[in-house]
């Protein structure tokens, strides 16, 4: 699904334009990219969380030589279902 796709079912669910659903996305995800910047949790709560999860320094080995190198720390953003939204999926099944 695309963002045109979920601007589409937002626009008919709530009777909006389609381009104001899609301005309310893009507003929206820019919020969460901001917290999540700032490294922020965003909670939602029955649908999940987002949060940024830190990985650790690591040796690593160059894949064709076999060099080894030390992997710098890195920032990554985490997403965590929330039971709400695990159950809607597996009642899909």
């Amino acid at each position: 699904m695309t963002k045109d796709d979920i601007a589409a079912r937002l626009s008919s669910r709530t009777g909006c334009s389609k381009r104001a659903a899609k301005n309310f996305i893009d507003n929206f995800l820019a919020v969460i990219t901001d917290g999540l910047s700032d490294e922020e949790r965003i909670v939602f709560r029955g649908f999940g969380a987002f949060e940024v999860k830190e990985i650790p320094a690591r040796m690593g080995a160059h894949p064709t030589t076999g060099e080894r190198k030390l992997v710098p720390a890195y920032k990554i953003p985490k997403f965590s279902a929330g039971d709400g939204l695990i159950k809607a999926v597996r009642n899909k099944e």
